[in-house]
């Protein structure tokens, strides 16, 4: 993907991956001079490089990142899809402007062709697309938090089909 940040968007990047070294370099006098209490400011610091450094990675791809998309047979994404994370694993949803609810579960083959030709028969493509983009942490609702980047926008506002099958 071809940079489009402004020397702005650059500025903000190059400041939050200095916050993220500063993280480290908390987290790592931390563990020098740690006892048994350490590892949560450790881990702390840790957890804020990561949100900076992929906060940085966006602003210098412009404010955007790539996520998964599903696509129809003709290589038209499927705005009113999103993927969910079920009890059986990830899966896409599609709701119907009248309210239908459709399922769909990609192939979880390895090899490519095998998977994309399952996929294709089930009348689908997951593709790739280009959209404003933020990072912040995400809890489950206890101790395990992870970096979560997400769009900013709906639909097909901002969006830069990356791949959708077809070309």
């Amino acid at each position: 993907m071809t940079s489009t940040a402004t020397p702005d968007q650059l500025a903000q990047a190059a400041s939050l991956r200095e916050a993220a070294r500063q993280s480290r370099i908390r987290s790592l006098e931390s563990f020098e001079r740690c006892d048994t209490d350490g590892c949560v400011s450790q881990w702390a610091a840790d957890s804020m490089a990561q949100l900076y450094c992929a906060q940085a990675e966006i602003l210098e791809n412009g404010g955007e990142a790539t996520f998964p998309a599903l696509f129809d047979l003709d290589g038209n994404m499927i705005t009113n899809a999103r993927e969910v994370h079920t009890r059986y694993g990830w899966a896409w949803i599609i709701t119907d402007t009248d309210g239908t609810t459709l399922w769909f579960n990609p192939s979880k083959a390895r090899d490519d062709t095998r998977r994309i030709a399952t996929d294709r028969r089930k009348g689908y493509y997951v593709g790739r697309i280009s959209a404003p983009a933020w990072a912040t942490h995400r809890s489950n609702g206890g101790m395990w938090v992870h970096v979560h980047v997400y769009r900013t926008t709906e639909g097909m506002d901002g969006v830069t089909v990356v791949d959708n099958g077809i070309n």
